[in-house]
């Protein structure tokens, strides 16, 4: 503000006495003006230029118009008449502002204005008698110009006040809505975190069942010599599933994945644990490819007619071990997940068939290879789905693949079974490092 003040007031020319003159018109006459002697120094003018200033306040802070004028009277250089000689009127927006002296009179200037928002204001300025035959400061003898520099810079301040304004309204407007849309947002996330919780108990809950289906650690070492179970869902809830089951001289041993993981490969687990049951305690039959014959059939017929038979095509991948404890001899089938036994001599593998369990019928129903296989006290036994070895992590950030855990197996077999476990989930871990888990991870371990 002071800057352009300052600027009006130096661009102001000091004339020298009868060089120049200049005509002052007001609504009763015109007449030549000789200006004055240049003996008013430049400082004086800048004095009365803040009469700029004054009325720039009487804007921004509403004070009293006379009380301003008054300012502007302590301004003016001694002897300037400006109370009994000088009276004002601003108007803008409907609101007028006036010195209490305040007469109009023939001897006038006044200069209208408007802002960017079209409000309209005028400034006028009334002298009681002809201002030729007054001292009332050089400002005012170059009254035309200086009207013109209020004119204009009360717009520009007017026009930045408006714009203040609008853009202050125009904040709380958006701080409204914003409040509303927050409170808005914090309802419905009240709302997601109470549907959330629901689930998750619901979840929760699905696993605790899921669980309690599976055999126990307790159950699995009173069957086997020493035995152990990696087991990590991938979510709270698996796909894969284990399964056990003991008759006088054989021990039935499972180790399945199902399509996808978390609630469908849940459910799909259910199904395959209650089939597993029934086909074998319930109907008793004990060949491991008959077994998995009828796990196919069973599925197939089941998902035939259900909207669902679409998304289960790939059906159940499991490996199957009939343990004979009285020949010391293993019949295994599988389905695209085979069985790997260490011995004296060595790996020994037992191939699963390149097909799944459900899925795609084939006429005349699947058929499923068994192989058998002799064993001595303390040979081992491993098992495991494919979560584990599609793993990405290492260094590379590779997948694990089945020769990398194989050898990590035939590293530590020498080792307790209980202790195996620990070494297999902590290399696992440290694998995967900061990846994600890309499926649910089944490892069983058993020693005859």
């Amino acid at each position: 503000m002071k800057a352009n003040l300052n600027s009006i007031a130096t661009n102001f020319i000091i004339y020298r006495k009868n060089e120049e003159t200049s005509l002052l018109k007001n609504k009763a006459t015109k007449r030549t003006v000789t200006y004055i002697n240049k003996t008013d120094t430049n400082n004086e003018r800048l004095s009365e230029q803040r009469l700029l200033y004054f009325l720039f306040d009487l804007f921004n802070t509403n004070n009293d118009v006379n009380f301003v004028l008054q300012k502007i009277v302590d301004a003016l250089p001694s002897g300037s008449a400006f109370p009994e000689e000088i009276s004002a009127r601003i108007s803008f927006n409907n609101f007028e502002y006036r010195t209490s002296n305040f007469n109009k009179s023939p001897y006038s200037l006044s200069v209208s204005f408007k802002t960017f928002s079209e409000k309209k204001g005028e400034l006028e300025i009334f002298y009681k008698t002809d201002p030729l035959t007054k001292h009332m400061g050089p400002s005012f003898i170059e009254s035309h110009m200086l009207i013109e520099g209020i004119s204009k810079m009360l717009i520009s301040w007017l026009n930045r006040f408006e714009t203040e304004r609008e853009l202050e309204k125009m904040l709380l407007q958006l701080e409204m809505k914003i409040e509303h849309r927050t409170e808005q947002l914090k309802k419905a996330n009240e709302k997601l975190i109470e549907m959330n919780k629901d689930i998750n108990d619901s979840i929760n809950y699905a696993n605790r069942i899921q669980r309690a289906i599976l055999p126990t650690y307790k159950i699995i070492n009173d069957v086997f010599r020493e035995a152990f179970v990696f087991y990590k869902p991938k979510d709270i809830i698996s796909g894969d599933f284990y399964w056990l089951h003991k008759t006088k001289d054989k021990i039935f041993y499972a180790c399945a994945d199902c399509t996808g993981h978390g609630v469908p490969g849940a459910l799909m687990s259910m199904v395959g644990h209650q089939l597993l049951d029934h086909i074998i305690t319930d109907r008793k039959i004990t060949d491991p490819e008959l077994i998995l014959e009828e796990m196919d059939m069973s599925i197939i017929k089941l998902f035939k007619k259900s909207q669902l038979s679409d998304h289960l095509r790939d059906g159940m991948a499991m490996s199957l071990c009939v343990v004979d404890t009285k020949n010391n001899k293993i019949s295994f089938s599988g389905a695209f997940n085979n069985a790997y036994i260490f011995t004296n001599d060595g790996l020994s593998i037992l191939d699963a068939d390149r097909q799944f369990i459900g899925g795609n019928e084939v006429v005349g129903g699947k058929k499923f290879t068994k192989r058998i296989k002799n064993f001595a006290s303390g040979d081992l036994i491993y098992m495991f789905t494919d979560g584990l070895t599609d793993q990405f992590g290492g260094p590379k950030g590779k997948k694990l693949m089945r020769k990398k855990l194989l050898e990590l197996i035939n590293q530590n077999k020498h080792e307790n079974m209980e202790l195996q476990g620990e070494i297999f989930e902590y290399h696992f871990e440290k694998w995967k490092g900061n990846n994600f888990q890309v499926d649910d991870i089944t490892l069983l371990g058993v020693k005859l």
